[in-house]
């Protein structure tokens, strides 16, 4: 049993749009996926909820249970880097959890960094590719708006 399964999801079963987006702070950031044919989705809020300890984790986790994927979400000011951390510590620390899922990696950062052109950002991208058409990883600034 994974970490997931004492805690409960933050959007209804079958919700059409699942914001992401940090409610408490400055930070206006948001990630909206968009769950166009109502498939089984879940939201959960990974920072200060489903991890409360010093690891590393990323901000939000959403999943669309029908089609077996899972997207990490960090909200970031502008230190992509850490943000690369935060959503590859995610991945490990919930591997029991993502085991059968496609995992995605989506930074949404607030403002302009030169830290998106530094070359492990750039390798990282290149290495994980693309599943089912779809990039692995995205770098986005204030807002991305998915199909998931």
């Amino acid at each position: 049993m994974g970490k997931l399964a004492k805690f409960r999801s933050l959007c209804s079963e079958r919700q059409a749009k699942i914001i992401s987006q940090d409610r408490e702070s400055r930070n206006p950031c948001k990630h909206i996926a968009v769950n166009k044919d109502r498939s089984h989705v879940a939201q959960y809020q990974l920072d200060g909820q489903v991890f409360t300890g010093h690891e590393q984790r990323c901000d939000f986790l959403v999943m669309n249970q029908d089609k077996k994927s899972a997207y990490l979400i960090e909200l970031k000011g502008s230190n992509v880097l850490h943000a690369m951390d935060q959503v590859l510590s995610s991945a490990r620390l919930l591997q029991d959890d993502l085991s059968d899922c496609d995992v995605f990696y989506r930074i949404i950062y607030r403002s302009r960094t030169q830290e998106v052109r530094q070359s492990r950002i750039i390798r990282w991208k290149e290495k994980m590719g693309k599943k089912n058409g779809i990039a692995v990883v995205i770098l986005k600034e204030k807002q991305y708006e998915e199909p998931i």
